[in-house]
């Protein structure tokens, strides 16, 4: 899997602010920081695809890292709650989102292992370890990447809302986030997770909020169809 990162790194050093990162990266002392979700997942299916975002996970201190970040960009806080950095002249921002503090109201997490293994799908649910590429994928996220297959990493999230000001519960963003990356990435459905989308179709009355507070979905209407939706 090395090669693979080398790969990865590469294609995002060409990036200023994530180079800047790196090579902040060999400064700072006790800080473990991790790449996952969406750069790492379009890796593996495609790697040209563009790179809107990046979710960079860290434990440790950060604090010196921040403060680069902060002369370099403005830090803003993510609707997760989580820090988001918008370097300057950029197109791109990262989601800075710590380990310790990492919740989807299941488990308390300590390592990249225990967040992964809250993440949303299996696809995402896999990490580099930027300081030496050690890779993470607790879900088996790479098969379901080659068998090009949707499938929920649980299915035991709390149904209560993401916060008082995001009046959406973490089940309908799920259900929409779901919907979306197999509409999007052309993936099946794994069996167990049609039947939990089948069973909460409800939460498709949530389209307007997820829209406002995220983004527009994709959404397949032959699956909208087999759900009796439209």
């Amino acid at each position: 899997m090395m090669n693979h990162f080398q790969n990865i790194l590469k294609k995002l050093e060409v990036i200023d602010s994530f180079k800047l990162i790196m090579n902040s990266l060999k400064e700072i002392n006790n800080l473990e920081l991790n790449i996952a979700g969406g750069v790492v997942r379009n890796y593996f299916i495609d790697n040209e695809l563009e790179i809107k975002d990046i979710d960079l996970f860290y434990k440790g201190n950060i604090e010196p890292l921040l403060e680069i970040m902060e002369k370099n960009g403005v830090l803003d806080v993510g609707p997760f709650g989580s820090l988001r950095w918008f370097p300057l002249n950029s197109k791109i921002y990262y989601d800075i989102i710590s380990i310790e503090r990492f919740n989807n109201g299941v488990e308390k997490c300590s390592t990249i292992t225990d967040v992964l293994n809250q993440f949303d799908f299996t696809a995402n649910s896999i990490a580099y370890r930027l300081n030496d590429g050690h890779f993470y994928s607790p879900c088996n996220g790479l098969k379901d990447i080659e068998d090009k297959v949707i499938k929920m990493v649980r299915f035991d999230y709390p149904d209560e809302m993401l916060s008082k000001e995001i009046n959406i519960s973490r089940n309908s963003i799920l259900w929409f986030r779901i919907l979306h990356y197999a509409s999007k990435l052309n993936f099946d459905i794994d069996v167990s997770t049609n039947k939990w989308l089948l069973k909460n179709k409800a939460f498709y009355k949530d389209l307007d909020k997820f829209t406002s507070f995220f983004f527009i979905p994709t959404l397949n209407k032959d699956l909208l169809n087999e759900f009796n939706l439209d």
